[in-house]
């Protein structure tokens, strides 16, 4: 009885022996794909540098015709040639900093690339013999890695991976000009990704999405180069916006529905915030007194509202914490700090939040916008009653004129104002 039991067991523990051999591989390939790619700073043979990872990629590539021919296994082909892309996409980024590195030779020039190459060494000679060679290797290993990962959109896949190239040999590195490359591409790569590929359920398989990703690769590289330069503040928040709303957006657009996704999603709602904090500073300091403390939370506050709708769950406990943070930040404002605009911020907020309550029938934001409203009601009469002692006789009067016109008013409705609130109390108590 146990053959009979093990005997089957035998291919699927192989498969699993397999796979995890694969995926362990590749991962291995690819932190010593990294390695080889910071390890200038330190490194002492710059010949090994220049010729290393062209060899490496050759070798990948033989390796890959050896398991599809040899050995007709298409899963390890697939990953040979798929790794290679993206060793592609490395090795065109080192030849990119040798021609910047050839570029500044002779001036005072940047500290990193002065500590990553012997500028007197280096010549156009052994740039553009580098870029050649890269180029000759970079098209046989390219087409073939996306003919096999995804043959039928071949040709978006390597013209989008192209344009992505481009834009990160682009000798240019201050800060403007790479932050607006880092975001132009961001938003090329995505229009191109769902308008190509998103619609493709064959695009959603490991092989599919691993050519998306591949075209993500030269931009990836695009934003880790930025952490050896000096990264300003405002630079920092469009790298902490664009990550949370890949967290929150994109990874559930190519996963879908998934448990750990509102996870994902929340994580990418504290990013987001605090890229605001960030890039903001200087406009936040703009404002001066209470103004500052409105200018930092209330949009923080009106985020967390909005995207609330775009979380996975759509959880209303994420707008109850946006009207917690408005209220809490008006009402404290308010016993704090003594002035109209405490008061009118109040009024504002509690109106914004009480209509957003009815119309999502949330008691909870509801309550916070009455509250937030209310207070800043209060608040305001106190000035009316300050004003009533600076000039009585007027104060008096329009007191008694809103009183008379009041009465009429109460009297016009015949009691239909408390049937109202009774018939809105219980539509309240139904939500």
């Amino acid at each position: 009885m146990d053959t009979v039991i093990q005997e089957p067991l035998k291919p699927e523990r192989r498969q699993f022996a397999s796979t995890f051999l694969r995926w362990s591989g590749a991962l291995i390939l690819v932190v010593a794909a990294l390695h080889y790619m910071i390890q200038g700073l330190n490194i002492t043979s710059e010949a090994l540098r220049f010729w290393v990872m062209p060899g490496f990629i050759s070798f990948l590539a033989m390796c890959g015709l050896f398991c599809g021919y040899w050995l007709k296994d298409p899963k390890n082909t697939r990953i040979f040639y798929g790794l290679g892309t993206a060793f592609i996409a490395a090795q065109l980024s080192q030849v990119a900093a040798m021609g910047r590195a050839l570029m500044i030779k002779g001036q005072s020039g940047e500290v990193l690339l002065d500590m990553w190459w012997d500028l007197d060494q280096l010549s156009p000679l052994v740039v553009g013999s580098n870029f050649v060679i890269s180029v000759l290797l970079a098209v046989p290993v390219v087409y073939a890695g996306f003919t096999m990962l995804a043959s039928q959109h071949r040709k978006s896949l390597l013209f989008g991976f192209l344009i992505a190239n481009i834009a990160m040999m682009l000798p240019v590195r201050d800060q403007l000009s790479v932050t607006a490359i880092i975001v132009l591409g961001f938003f090329v790569l995505r229009y191109r990704d769902m308008r190509y590929y998103q619609a493709d359920r064959a695009m959603k398989t490991i092989s599919g999405f691993s050519a998306r990703l591949l075209v993500w690769v030269p931009l990836l590289i695009v934003v880790g180069r930025c952490g050896f330069y000096t990264i300003s503040d405002k630079q920092y928040a469009v790298l902490l916006a664009m990550v949370a709303w890949l967290l929150i957006r994109e990874i559930p657009r190519i996963v879908g529905k998934a448990e750990f996704i509102p996870l994902l999603q929340y994580f990418g709602l504290t990013i987001a915030m605090t890229a605001w904090i960030v890039g903001a500073h200087d406009f936040i300091q703009s404002f001066s007194g209470i103004n500052e403390i409105y200018a930092a939370i209330l949009p923080v506050s009106a985020f967390l509202f909005t995207m609330s709708f775009r979380i996975q769950d759509d959880s209303p406990a994420t707008r109850f914490i946006a009207a917690m943070i408005a209220m809490l930040t008006v009402v404290c404002l308010m016993l704090d700090s003594s002035s109209y605009v405490t008061a009118m911020m109040s009024l504002a907020t509690g109106l914004v939040l009480t209509v957003g309550g009815l119309y999502l029938h949330e008691k909870l934001v509801l309550s916070c916008g009455v509250i937030s409203f209310i207070g800043g009601l209060l608040y305001y009469m106190s000035f009316l009653l300050d004003m009533y002692h600076a000039m009585p006789w007027l104060s008096a009067g329009l007191m008694g004129v809103a009183a008379l016109l009041l009465a009429s008013w109460i009297d016009k409705q015949e009691g239909s104002i408390r049937g109202k609130i009774s018939e809105t109390w219980y539509a309240v108590k139904t939500w």
